[in-house]
């Protein structure tokens, strides 16, 4: 969700539910108190942020994705990409994010990514999976859909 340039979402697993906050370029951790989580290993600003298979997985301006396993100490993903990605989930066993001109990424783990083709060059903003698809909305009320993510 966004709100005045602040991008957050509430993230909750079996041991431990958890806030997390994409303020610009930086993450912050809560569970009863705030805390800045990093430091971080890259400064683009994050847009998308998701916890699965006990990883948090966050995304963002040039590429960037970054993984934690705790939500306070974060690694580099290894992308290839150099546009932004918008958003990231996670289902059938693998994380999507999608992002500028169609831009797909998939990873087994959140470190190692590879681009998939969308069928489109219109943005994408966001990606949820629903238990049985991922669907993507973007710019000119696009909405690609997909069974596995490929």
């Amino acid at each position: 969700m966004r709100a005045n340039r602040i991008h957050w979402g509430l993230i909750a697993n079996p041991t431990c539910a958890a806030l997390i906050l994409l303020a610009g370029d930086s993450i912050c951790f809560c569970q009863s108190v705030w805390q800045l989580a990093g430091p971080l290993p890259d400064r683009h600003k994050l847009r998308g942020i998701v916890f699965d298979n006990n990883r948090f997985v966050a995304v963002g301006d040039s590429g960037t994705v970054l993984y934690s396993h705790d939500g306070t100490t974060w690694s580099e993903g290894s992308s290839g990409i150099t546009i932004t990605l918008n958003s990231v989930t996670y289902g059938n066993g693998q994380f999507l994010a999608v992002g500028v001109n169609g831009m797909v990424a998939t990873s087994s783990d959140g470190a190692a990514w590879r681009v998939r083709t969308s069928g489109t060059t219109t943005t994408l903003h966001s990606v949820t999976f629903s238990g049985t698809r991922f669907v993507a909305v973007g710019d000119s009320g696009v909405v690609p859909l997909s069974l596995n993510g490929l």
